[in-house]
């Protein structure tokens, strides 16, 4: 199973509830607070790897719910290996040398913005992701400023009641 550190975390909550016996996809969509569109791409994922099986109940000729089952089994089977990957690329993040180059960057230049930071360090689509996922573990921090727009419209636009 190909997944990457960010879909992770969405995969994890799903699999919590599903392990706990079987459900719709529509309350296990509100049990994840995960859109059903996305929910559904997860659930694939899933279901191609064959740790669930999905089954219609056959009852209501219309809008029949669809009972997802958590095979715990294959489940067990790939979950050393599914730690042991996410371990392997959360390594390689942490030693990229991005997170150098990040986490030094803001050591000598507190909150900067996100422009600086991708106009310094380059490759703006890459930095930002990087940058999300040193938020993410912990190693860095989204601080909001005000700016010297925010103020100038705070000023043009304040009326005292």
């Amino acid at each position: 199973m190909d997944i990457t550190t960010k879909q992770l975390p969405n995969l994890i909550s799903i699999t919590k509830v599903l392990r706990k016996g079987e459900i719709s996809i529509t309350q296990l969509s509100k049990e994840t607070n995960i859109k059903r569109s996305t929910l559904n791409y997860y659930l694939n994922i899933l279901e191609k790897n064959g740790f669930i099986e999905k089954n219609r109940i056959q009852e209501k000729r219309t809008g029949r719910p669809t009972l997802i089952k958590f095979n715990e089994e294959k489940y067990q089977a790939q979950a050393k290996k599914l730690e042991d990957d996410f371990k392997k690329e959360e390594n390689e993040m942490l030693n990229h040398p991005l997170t150098f180059k990040l986490l030094n960057f803001l050591k000598e230049n507190p909150n900067p913005s996100l422009k600086e930071t991708e106009e310094k360090l380059g490759n703006p689509y890459r930095c930002a992701n990087h940058l999300n996922w040193l938020i993410h573990k912990g190693l860095a921090i989204n601080q909001f400023n005000i700016t010297s727009e925010g103020l100038k419209f705070l000023e043009e636009n304040s009326h005292e009641k």
